[in-house]
């Protein structure tokens, strides 16, 4: 919106241009804001296909994992760690200090989920002690997801009427039961009593909107490939 601005009012605009009039207008550094770019784009350039990296890797099924295969190419943990870095060194007004909080948390989230879903393949070819592993990162990552659902809740209300919110609650509350009977599953194929079919199914590129690095899929895409009552 900023840059479509700038094309407005100035003959000639560069990227100084749009810097300096976003910095003008809402007396914050463009820097930051910009940053935000790297939840989504792992091409080393212009992310030109869209994707959702972070939509993806947050919603993804723990058991299902539609997007196994493309994301396998690329190092997600590395970059998001680099980002929550620069989120919690950012400094903004105070009524916007809160996003750089949200954006920290929400890369911590990431990367723990990251770690989950690796954990749980692991499972394929390891033993009980992959079990106790994988239920540990997928602890880790609802602990981080409450965190993430307590900072989402208070900035959504902060700036925004309540109406919309409940879709919120009902997707990341879908992520910590779903995760609850992902452990009930591992504890169960521990004690010999669940096969985890689900991770037997031959692992295939996700093609469904899917023309760059990883995709940029709905929600209803991502959760599970039974998306008709969504």
């Amino acid at each position: 919106m900023q840059a479509f601005a700038a094309y407005q009012y100035h003959d000639d605009v560069t990227q100084a241009t749009i810097d300096q009039d976003f910095e003008l207008i809402h007396n914050e550094s463009p820097v930051f804001y910009k940053d935000l770019e790297q939840f989504d784009n792992f091409t080393g350039g212009i992310n030109v296909d869209s994707d959702n990296v972070s939509k993806i890797v947050l919603y993804e099924d723990l058991l299902l994992q539609r997007y196994e295969f493309n994301l396998k190419s690329i190092d997600l943990v590395d970059q998001w760690q680099a980002l929550a870095a620069k989120m919690g060194a950012a400094k903004l007004t105070a009524a916007n200090q809160l996003n750089a909080q949200y954006y920290q948390i929400l890369a911590q989230t990431l990367i723990a989920k990251t770690n989950a879903l690796k954990a749980v393949t692991g499972l394929r070819t390891g033993g009980i002690q992959a079990g106790t592993m994988a239920i540990e990162q997928i602890k880790l990552f609802q602990q981080a997801l409450r965190q993430l659902s307590k900072v989402s809740r208070q900035i959504w209300h902060q700036q925004r009427r309540g109406n919309g919110y409940e879709v919120i609650d009902l997707r990341l509350g879908a992520q910590m039961t779903r995760a609850d009977t992902v452990i009930w599953r591992i504890t169960e194929w521990q004690a010999g009593r669940d096969a985890l079919l689900e991770l037997q199914a031959p692992v295939l590129q996700m093609d469904k909107k899917s023309n760059g690095l990883v995709g940029h899929a709905l929600y209803q895409e991502i959760v599970s490939a039974g998306d008709i009552s969504f």
